[in-house]
C-alpha cells in the first residue's frame, strides 16, 4: 500500500516541497489536487497521507478546501500537512483540521516552511539570491519535517488569537470575492497567444478566443499565468512592476505533468 502526498502548487513552491519529501520518505507517491479534481480521484486508502498547500490569504486555496470536501478517506491514517507561505501560516492548520473532524478524520500533524512569496500583485517577489537562501533553508526544513513524518509524531499546534481573528475576518472576504479576481487582469500588446497561460491554469479558468485571453470567473488567485508568461504580458495591480517567480527547481515540464510515481 503506497503512502501519498496530496499537493497544490500555482508557480512550483508545494511541488517542490512535495517532491523532496517523497524522496525522503519511502513509499510515498505524489499527486497533484488539481489533477485529482479534473479526474474525479478522491478515493484515498494509505496509511499516511499527506497534504501540502500555499497559504491564500491566511487560509487554505480554494481548490483544496474542495478537494478535502470530497475525499473519502478509507480507515485512520495518519495525516499531516505542510503549509508553505511567505508571511503567516494564519488559521491554514485550524481550517484543514475542521474539515477533517467534518469527515471523521483527525489531523495528526501540521508543519509550516517559508518559501518564497509569489503574490507579486501586491508585493515584489525575492531577488534571486534570497530566493536560492530560502529554498536551501526549506531543504533543511524538509528533512526535520520527514524524521517526525517516519516516526509518525503528532504535534498539532494551536493557533494564537490573533492569527484566529486575522483569518476569521480576511479569508472570508477574499473567498467571497475570489470570483471576481480574474476580472481585474489585463494583456498587453506583448502578448503572441501561445497559449501558455491556459495551459498552466490549474482550474482551467482561462480560454483564447477570437484573438484575446478570457478568463472565467474561476480563478484560484494562484498567479501562474502571470508568472509563467515569458513575455510578462498578463499582469494585475501592482505584478506589472514586480519581478515574476516561479520556483527555479522546478521545470515546466514537471509543473504540468503533476502527478510523480
Amino acid at each position: 500500500m503506497k503512502n501519498t502526498i496530496y499537493y497544490f502548487s500555482g508557480t512550483g513552491n508545494s511541488l517542490y516541497l512535495s517532491k523532496k519529501l517523497a524522496e525522503r520518505l519511502k513509499d510515498f507517491e505524489v499527486k497533484s489536487i488539481k489533477n485529482a479534481v479534473q479526474n474525479n480521484d478522491y478515493v484515498c486508502n494509505c496509511e499516511k497521507i499527506g497534504i501540502i498547500f500555499p497559504v491564500y490569504c491566511l487560509g487554505i486555496p480554494e481548490i483544496v478546501e474542495r478537494f478535502i470536501e470530497n475525499i473519502h478517506i478509507e480507515n485512520n491514517p495518519y495525516i499531516f500537512c505542510i503549509a508553505n507561505y511567505g508571511g503567516e501560516y494564519g488559521g491554514a492548520y485550524f481550517q484543514l483540521s475542521e474539515l477533517l473532524n467534518k469527515k471523521g478524520k483527525i489531523l495528526s500533524a501540521n508543519f509550516g516552511i517559508k518559501m518564497p512569496d509569489n503574490y507579486v500583485v501586491l508585493l515584489n517577489s525575492p531577488k534571486k539570491h534570497n530566493i536560492e537562501k530560502i529554498l536551501d533553508n526549506a531543504d533543511i526544513m524538509i528533512e526535520k519535517v520527514a524524521k517526525s513524518i517516519d516516526a509518525s509524531e503528532n504535534n498539532n499546534f494551536g493557533m494564537q488569537l490573533f492569527k484566529k481573528i486575522g483569518y476569521k475576518v480576511i479569508y472570508p472576504f477574499w473567498k467571497r470575492n475570489l470570483s471576481k479576481f480574474d476580472k481585474s487582469f489585463k494583456v498587453s500588446k506583448n502578448c503572441n497567444l501561445c497559449g501558455t497561460c491556459k495551459l498552466v491554469c490549474p482550474v482551467r479558468n482561462i480560454d483564447i478566443k477570437d484573438g484575446h485571453i478570457i478568463w472565467k470567473h474561476g480563478c484560484q488567485d494562484c498567479m501562474a499565468c502571470i508568472q509563467i508568461c515569458n513575455k510578462k504580458a498578463i499582469s494585475r495591480w501592482l505584478s506589472k512592476y514586480n519581478r515574476q517567480y516561479f520556483n527555479p527547481r522546478i521545470s515546466t515540464a514537471e509543473y504540468m505533468r503533476g502527478d510523480i510515481k
